[in-house]
């Protein structure tokens, strides 16, 4: 992914967070599912849930048997 790729995809993950805010705030719980989704994707294309799940999944400790 390239530098100009990724800033689009922030500011495209900002304006999807602000909706997603606007709408819990709003009380307008169908529309909250609606950005979650979109930002999800978002976020899963930017390979941050891959990072963090990596990030968790390495400093778990290991079971010995």
């Amino acid at each position: 992914m390239t530098l100009k790729q990724f800033f689009i995809l922030a500011a495209m993950c900002s304006v999807e967070t602000y909706f997603l805010t606007d709408a819990f705030f709003n009380q307008s719980y169908w529309l909250v599912g609606f950005w979650a989704i979109f930002l999800l994707q978002n976020l899963r294309k930017a390979y941050i849930i891959s990072k963090w799940t990596r990030y968790f999944n390495s400093s778990s400790p290991k079971k010995k048997d």
